[in-house]
């Protein structure tokens, strides 16, 4: 850090001496020592106190001049280190509409094919529908519930001040190529969020918005349902068009949907008769498929972050052991492997993301609020389903 005050040329920012800092510092925390590190890095020693919004402000402050601060737990001491702003990329919109068109394409191939395989809608219960306006219903089902996800996403960015980029929506292969049409989507933070609840809300905001799309899908699905009698229905099973299922080859949250549904009279069917539902009902579990995939407690997907901000980094790591575990003995084998692979890319293995702010404690609320993280774990689970298609 310089000794004297200057401008930096090439950003036409005014770069502040340690002093300078220094007196910022010291104007919302009592500093203890101060130092330049061997990295050349502005080091505040501060006793410990409550600092969530003395630290907020002292960061807005220091965007001014393009830095970016650091506090961890130094003994019975907290330190604040500063650092320039990471240099972030500028958008790339053009990616995110290609990949959102051809991830329609493939999601709508994949309606195509599973109204195409349905013998008992495609011949039966609907043989005058145009498989194109139902692989475009499914579609729209789809998007929806990724889209509400990421949607999720960046209204918590929003409201907390963090930049964030446009959704990276990926395509997958069709299930006749083995694969669902998309792996979800993703979008990337463009800086670190400021304390652990900032971190929890952007966790666990995408799932949760997801999760209520996941339901509107599945009671669209019954709302486009055929019902017939109990003796064809019993046909159509013996003929292999249709099969009861119950937890954990289809989502807990389905069925008990299904059960409140019918006892609040929502959407009554005859005595004698049976409701068979639409291939919209695959969209809803595989809605469910995508709300639990990411809220396992793993590395830096949603559930990771909430883990990390719950547990902390100790805490976080053997949330993600457990959560990969998870996935191979419940079938999940091939993401678990995808997940490690990608890990290991990024060189990140077991670490999540660190707040900013990693002292401050995580409120009661949101404590409070991992137990519903919990419960939309379990009923969102189901065995692995592509067979089944």
């Amino acid at each position: 850090m310089p000794d004297c005050p200057h401008l930096n040329l090439a950003s036409n920012l005014y770069v502040p001496t340690f002093s300078d800092l220094r007196s910022l510092v010291s104007s919302h925390f009592v500093i203890q020592d101060a130092y330049v590190d061997v990295y050349g890095v502005p080091v505040f020693i501060i006793s410990v106190e409550p600092l969530e919004q003395k630290f907020r402000q002292l960061l807005s402050e220091l965007s001014k001049f393009n830095l970016v601060a650091a506090v961890r737990r130094n003994d019975d001491r907290l330190a604040i280190r500063m650092i320039p702003k990471p240099v972030v990329k500028p958008a790339r919109i053009k990616i995110n509409i290609g990949l959102f068109v051809l991830t329609v394409a493939t999601i709508a191939v994949t309606g195509y094919e599973i109204w195409s395989y349905n013998r008992l809608w495609k011949e039966i219960l609907s043989p005058n529908a145009n498989a194109f306006v139902q692989a475009a219903i499914f579609a729209a089902c789809m998007i929806g519930i990724i889209g509400f996800h990421e949607f999720g996403h960046k209204i918590a960015c929003r409201l907390h001040g963090l930049d964030a980029t446009l959704p990276y929506f990926i395509p997958g292969p069709p299930p006749s190529l083995g694969g669902l049409g998309t792996f979800g989507a993703v979008i990337s933070l463009r800086g670190l969020p400021a304390n652990k609840n900032q971190l929890f809300d952007i966790g666990i905001a995408g799932p949760f918005l997801g999760f209520l799309a996941t339901i509107f899908v599945f009671v669209l699905s019954i709302a486009m349902g055929a019902t017939v009698s109990e003796a064809q229905a019993e046909i159509f099973q013996k003929m292999g068009l249709i099969s009861f299922v119950s937890w954990p080859s289809s989502p807990l949250l389905l069925i008990l949907l299904s059960d409140l549904i019918g006892t609040l009279g929502i959407m009554s069917v005859p005595s004698g008769q049976m409701l068979i539902l639409s291939q919209v009902e695959f969209a809803a579990e595989i809605g469910a498929l995508i709300t639990f995939l990411n809220i396992l407690p793993i590395w830096q997907l949603d559930g990771g972050h909430i883990s990390r901000a719950v547990f902390g980094a100790n805490g976080h790591r053997i949330a993600t052991i457990v959560g990969i575990a998870v996935l191979f003995v419940s079938g999940y084998g091939f993401f678990a492997v995808f997940l490690l692979l990608w890990m290991l890319a990024n060189r990140q293995v077991l670490k999540g993301v660190e707040p900013l702010d990693d002292v401050s404690p995580l409120t009661l609320t949101r404590k409070l609020l991992f137990l519903a993280v919990l419960g939309i774990l379990v009923l969102c689970f189901a065995t692995p389903f592509t067979t089944r298609l």
